[in-house]
Order: structure tokens, then C-alpha cells, then sequence
């Protein structure tokens, strides 16, 4: 069975299809109180809602957000929500589809979640059956991955972003390296794109550079015919190859441009890098990341895998038929693929948990990268759960492969069966307060393997079709009857004050930051202020910054929390004179006492490089002039995510503060002139303005930068295309073959 991209309707309809179908169906309807939108996200899949959905709504409107005016702190550059989320990706604009044809965002967001996991499931199959070549196998790995926590980590985490990629690039390298064609190139070439421009590559990088060494160690004898394979490919597609190496390094730009952006300080995330040894944004400290690592997630999972009715995100669950599948398979042969999954997750066992080894400890002291990620038990996730289940599919392959020819053999064997049963059975009751589908999949487990044990004595089961479409329909109800029952302990589970209803009631609480606030400008912002889920009310935003401009970082740790918030209310404010500051030695009271009393004065940094014009009124008599609203002196000309524009009519001089935070990568222009730009007030952004009516715009980023990643976008989706063109074509192709062998 073969998955061409796109797919012929005479394969939708045929019954694998339809199993895979199924499959996804009863999957998003046991988590329907997520899908729906009843239940709120969780953890980091908050802020990752937010972002993408801000970016997405902002490309709908023509925009490409370089800079977000609304992250708590006053503005921030997005660079960094932007690579988080890898806003290349062709596959965002499901979400777009799914809102432009009348979803809600929410729903739009969380349909696209679903559809993008079960994109990259179907990926997993095809892999599996690359690597497994029996269709039985590659159902069960697939069904496994599928109806495991993976599945509900879309709620909690963002790892899917970077775990679907990952397994799309596997299964092209694979194809690419078994027999090379032009949409496996294509793929893989993509696949690794999208990693480029995903957060933190680096997990891709330790996992594929393990993959290889473990590779050569253990089938050396292959590694020869894959070069020579690849070579004459790309001998025979010398302009093929050399586009895909352009792509590549194009998509390497952003994030090279990001890594390199974060060592001049414009923007900060002091939790994790304050106590980092290298001088980068986005440093970490080592003790940072040996407080969770893998051991810790499998000892969080392991207290509540003892009682399924309590689950919860993060647990590192699979299905209790993987228990059946690994238990049965100790009595299978051990080969040389099995050894290779066991060395190559053994590995990243061993590299995340580092309070056991020193390997992490070697790992970061020498070798560069391993000071810029944080989060080891991903690894937990990303690799050794997939290889688990290949492992498990390697072993059921086996078991059906390797059937006893005596009937002392069969008889010993069928016994084996029951004893792994019964004693699972045991097992669960003894440890914990097992679910009751947990004893109907053990009960249906052993009617399966045992009608596989008769139907292999009446020789059906050496033609292959004692595992046709019968066996696949049941292995799908094994495998899907606990984890239907285990997902709906999330729903129990969870405080009721998660279910986003109370927010629909009470609008003034705000669970989703970005839920319709960057359409519309007004000139005061409201208070900040942080909702708190887990009571259902509010609570005052903290002055501790995970992500800011490096000043106002500096300026919220200098002063009262509450001065800040109460002149930041204000966007815009209109001085009479200038003074200058020094950010490193000044005396930081003064700054306070005069942003609390709003007096007249504007502050510039010692050394700004350009002293402005002095105001005209000594500073007894100089006044500020807080803009409420759009007003004859100050009037809102324009505003989008990277430009602000205002007319200004004045009977003065005056020195004009935005409230948004200072960066390098804005600029000012006065009736479409360029003019200096002035770090204002420690923090801020502030031009001088002449007398008359005149037009001021701030803007961030440059044309190019904003063509550039169009560019982008556009390169991406050209890639899927010549991806699907070239494998309908390969499928073509390979069915003219079969047709002709018959003939």
C-alpha cells in the first residue's frame, strides 16, 4: 500500500484508507473536549496559540509581523516567536483555511493542530513500512504512535512542531537512500527546511548525527552502496541537487541572522540565560537543564500511569498492548535492527539523563550548541518513543514470521500467549486500579493472537492473509480501546475553572492573549494584568521578564512596579524639554520621581551620538502632555504590527515619546524624511517634532526584510509542490512498471 502525495480517490476508497480514516476519527472524538474547544490549552501551547495565530491573522491582512507591539513589557522584536513556531512552514495555512471558511480561531487552530499529527502519523506508517516492509507492522507502529500521549501533548506543548517534521525528513531520507528519486530529494530536503526554521534545531541535529554514527557502526558494509547510489543521483541531477542546496541554505538565513541577533543584547530572556556561560540571549545554564530531564519525566509519568483515571499531559503513556507486543517478543530472535534501536535510544537515554551520567556534562563543556538548548526530556519524546514503537513493530513482525513447526512447539507457544495475558492482567490489578478497557484489551489481545495461532496451523498464515483487512480492523480496536477511556481522564481531571466558558462569561478575563487586541489602536492601554487559570480570576502581572527588550528589561527592574505599569498606560506623551540620563551610573530616583510625576522632562542616554535641540522652557516650567486620545495636536494616521503613523499639529517644539520599546531596528521619519531616533525616557522611542502640522511614522524593519521572508514563504511552498509533483509522478511511474512486469 502506497500513500502518493497527493492521493488518487480509488486509494482514499480502498479499505487501508479507510482504516486510517477511522483510526483518526475515533482519536479526535476521545479528545473532543480539546477539539472543541471546551477545555483551554495548557502550558506552553498557550503562547504558542497566541503567536501563530498572530502571525497567521497577520499575514491574512498583507503583513509580515516583525515586531509585536502587545507582548507584555511594551513591544518586543518577533523574531523569536517567529522561529519558535517555524513560520515557514506551508502547513500553517490549514489553520488560514479552516478561519477563512468560518471557524472561529480557536477552533481553526485546534482542527489544524489535529490535522497536522495525523499528517505526520501517516509519515510514520510510510516510514515504518520502509524500514519494516509488512503492512501489519507499519499499521501497528502507526496505531501506537497515534492513540499515544504524542497525541495530547498538542494541548500542553509545542514538541509537534518539530516531532512532524522530523518524522516527514526520516521517512525521505529513508526512501532517498534505499532507492534515490527526485520527490524523496525534494522531501527531505523540505522536511529539513522547516527543521531549520524551528525552534531550536539543535535536537534535530543530535538526533540525526546519532542516526549516522550508529548507522556506520552497525551496517558498514551498507554505508558504501548508499554513497554510491546518492552520488549517481545526483551526477544524474546536477541542477536538481544544487537547488535544493540553495534552499537549504536560504532557510538556513533567518535562523543564522537570529542566533547572531541575540549576541548583541537588543532582546533578553533572563531566566534562562542570567546564569549562562556564554554571553547570549539565548544561553543556558547546565544546572537549569538538570533539573527536568528524562528521568524526571518517567518518574512524573510513572505515579500516574499507576491510575489511568487521573491522567494527565505529559505522561509518558502508550497503549497497554505495546506491554502484549514486548512481552510476546522476548521469545523472538534478537537481530541486527533491533540492536540498532536499542543502541541508538539507549544513547539519548543516556545523553538526557545527566544527573546519571557525565555524558551531558562532556557533551556541554566541549561542543557548542549544547550551551543553547535546554528541555533534555524531549529527547523523551522526539526520539525514544518513535524508536520504541519500531522497536515493538520489529518484534510482532517477528513473532508472526517465526512460528514453531512442531506441535510440542505451537502448544508451547499458544501457552506462552495465555501466561502473558493473564499475567499483564495480574500485573495492573496488583499495582494499581486499572480502567476496564485495560482487561477488554488484554481479553480481546489474546482472542487475536490466539485466532493468528490456529490460522497459522491451517497454513493461511504463510499466504498472508491471515493478516489482511480482518486482523488490521482488530488491531485497530485493540490498540484504540484504553487510550479512548485514558484520554478522557484529561477532561476529568482538569479544574473546571480550565473550561474556557467561564472566560466566553466573563470577558474581562483574557485566557488567550491575542484573541482579537491587535485590530484596532487606542491611545491608553489597560493595566496589565496576567489571568491566573487555576483560580479563575486575576492576578498582578510580575516584573519578572521570560522575553523583552534588553531596556525595558533593565528599566522594570530598576523601578516600582506600579509607576511603570501607570505611565506605560499611556502610548504616546508629548515633552517639552530633553535631558540627558546615564543608563549605567545615573541615579535611577531621578528617572522614577519624574516618570511618577509625569514632569516635563524627557531623558536621553548620555552618549546617544546626537544631542537633540534643547526645549524652550527651563524645566520649572516644563510640562508633559499624556495623549488620551486621537485629538487635534496628536492624531492616529496609521497603525500596523511594524509601522505607527500620527499627524502631529503643534504650536511648539515638542519631543514626542512612543511608549513602545527602544530597538536599533527602528526608525523615524518626519513627512516621509528620515530623522533621528532617540532612546527615550531608558527605554522608549522619542523624535523631536518642529512647530506646524507634520506627519511622523515610526517604523520597524526594513522593505527588504519584509520581502525577504515573503521570499520565503514562497520558496516553502514551492518545495511541497515539486515535493507532490515528483512523487505522483514516482507513483505513476512505479505503477506503468507493475503493469508492464505483468504483462
Amino acid at each position: 500500500m502506497k500513500f502518493p502525495f497527493p492521493l488518487k480517490l480509488t486509494r482514499i476508497f480502498s479499505p487501508l484508507p479507510v482504516l486510517f480514516a477511522a483510526a483518526f476519527f475515533i482519536w479526535f472524538l476521545s479528545l473532543r473536549s480539546y477539539f472543541f474547544g471546551d477545555y483551554a490549552l495548557m502550558s506552553d501551547a498557550i503562547s504558542y496559540y497566541d503567536h501563530i495565530k498572530y502571525y497567521m491573522d497577520s499575514i491574512a491582512r498583507g503583513m509580515y509581523p516583525l515586531w509585536d507591539p502587545f507582548y507584555e513589557g511594551g513591544g518586543v522584536p518577533n523574531e523569536f516567536f517567529l522561529r519558535r513556531a517555524g513560520t515557514y512552514n506551508p502547513f500553517l495555512y490549514i489553520y488560514l483555511l479552516f478561519h477563512q471558511a468560518g471557524l472561529p480561531a480557536r477552533l481553526a487552530y485546534l482542527w489544524f493542530l489535529g490535522v497536522y499529527y495525523f499528517i505526520g502519523m501517516i509519515g510514520f506508517y510510510l516510514l515504518s513500512q520502509r524500514l519494516l516492509r509488512d503492512r501489519a507492522a507499519a499499521f501497528l507502529a502507526f496505531l501506537l504512535l497515534l492513540f499515544s500521549a504524542m497525541g495530547t501533548r498538542l494541548f500542553d506543548s509545542y514538541i509537534n512542531f518539530t516531532f512532524i517534521p522530523m518524522i516527514w525528513f526520516f521517512y525521505f531520507g529513508v526512501a532517498f537512500f534505499q532507492s534515490p528519486r527526485r520527490y524523496s530529494l525534494l522531501g527531505m530536503t523540505l522536511s529539513m527546511m522547516v527543521l531549520l526554521t524551528t525552534y531550536i534545531p539543535f535536537y534535530f541535529l543530535v538526533i540525526v548525527l546519532s542516526f549516522l554514527f550508529f548507522f556506520f557502526v552497525l551496517y558498514p558494509g551498507q554505508v558504501k552502496a548508499v554513497a554510491v547510489r546518492c552520488a549517481a543521483f545526483i551526477a544524474r541531477n546536477k541542477m536538481l541537487s544544487l537547488m535544493c542546496l540553495m534552499a537549504l541554505i536560504l532557510a538556513l538565513v533567518p535562523g543564522v541572522m537570529f542566533f547572531l541577533s541575540g549576541r548583541e543584547g537588543e532582546f533578553v530572556l533572563p531566566a534562562r540565560s542570567a546564569e549562562a556561560p556564554v554571553r547570549h540571549a539565548m544561553g543556558v545554564d547546565r544546572d537549569i537543564v538538570m533539573d527536568w530531564a528524562i528521568a524526571e519525566d518517567l518518574l512524573y509519568s510513572f505515579f500516574y500511569l499507576l491510575d489511568l483515571r487521573s491522567f494527565r499531559f505529559a505522561v509518558f503513556y502508550v497503549p497497554i498492548f505495546a506491554g502484549v507486543i514486548f512481552l510476546l517478543g522476548l521469545i523472538t530472535p534478537f537481530n541486527r535492527r533491533l540492536l540498532f534501536y536499542l543502541l541508538w535510544g539507549g544513547a539519548i537515554l543516556t545523553l538526557g539523563s545527566p544527573e546519571s551520567s557525565g555524558l551531558y556534562a562532556f557533551l556541554y563543556e566541549h561542543i557548542f550548541f549544547f550551551k543553547y538548548f535546554r528541555n533534555l526530556h524531549f529527547f523523551l519524546w522526539f526520539l525514544i518513543l518513535p524508536v520504541l514503537i519500531l522497536f515493538l513493530a520489529e518484534q510482532m513482525k517477528l513473532f508472526f514470521e517465526r512460528r514453531p513447526q512442531t506441535a510440542p512447539g505451537r502448544y508451547a507457544r499458544i501457552a506462552f500467549i495465555v501466561l502473558v495475558h493473564a499475567g499483564l492482567a495480574v500485573l495492573v490489578s496488583w499495582k494499581g486500579d486499572p480502567i476496564r478497557s485495560t482487561y477488554l484489551t488484554l481479553g480481546l489481545s489474546l482472542v487475536l493472537f490466539l485466532g493468528m495461532e490456529w490460522a497459522g496451523r491451517t497454513q493461511v498464515a504463510s499466504t498472508g492473509h491471515a493478516r489482511g483487512m480482518p486482523f488490521l480492523v482488530v488491531l485497530l480496536a485493540v490498540v484504540a480501546l484504553q487510550p479512548v477511556e485514558v484520554y478522557q481522564g484529561l477532561k476529568d481531571s482538569a479544574p473546571e475553572d480550565t473550561r474556557l466558558d467561564f472566560y466566553d462569561r466573563n470577558p474581562l478575563y483574557r485566557y488567550y492573549k491575542y484573541e482579537g487586541i491587535y485590530d484596532r489602536f487606542s491611545f491608553l492601554r489597560p493595566r496589565k494584568l496576567e489571568v491566573s487559570p487555576e483560580r479563575g480570576g486575576t492576578v498582578k502581572a510580575s516584573i519578572d521578564s521570560y522575553y523583552a527588550s534588553k531596556w525595558v528589561n533593565a528599566l522594570r527592574g530598576k523601578m516600582d512596579h506600579d509607576v511603570y505599569q501607570d505611565y506605560t498606560v499611556y502610548r504616546f506623551i508629548l515633552y517639552d524639554r530633553v535631558d540627558v540620563f546615564d543608563d549605567l551610573f545615573g541615579d535611577e530616583m531621578v528617572l522614577e520621581e519624574c516618570l511618577r510625576k509625569f514632569c516635563g522632562t524627557a531623558y536621553v542616554p548620555l552618549h546617544s551620538g546626537a544631542v537633540p535641540p534643547p526645549g524652550g522652557h527651563p524645566p520649572e516650567q516644563s510640562s508633559a502632555e499624556p495623549v488620551e486620545e486621537s485629538s487635534g495636536r496628536i492624531q492616529l494616521l496609521k497603525f500596523g504590527v511594524n509601522e505607527v503613523a500620527v499627524h502631529a499639529r503643534l504650536d511648539a517644539p515638542k519631543f514626542l515619546v512612543y511608549n513602545d520599546a527602544y530597538h536599533s531596528g527602528w526608525r523615524a521619519f518626519l513627512d516621509g524624511k528620515e530623522i533621528p531616533l532617540f532612546r527615550a525616557n531608558m527605554a522608549f522611542k522619542g523624535v523631536w517634532i518642529p512647530v506646524g502640522e507634520h506627519k511622523v511614522t515610526f517604523r520597524f524593519g526594513s522593505r527588504w526584510q519584509e520581502i525577504g521572508n515573503w521570499a520565503l514563504i514562497a520558496l516553502f511552498a514551492a518545495m511541497l509542490a515539486g515535493t507532490a509533483f515528483w512523487w505522483r509522478r514516482a507513483s505513476e511511474e512505479e505503477e506503468e512498471e507493475g503493469r508492464n512486469a505483468v504483462l
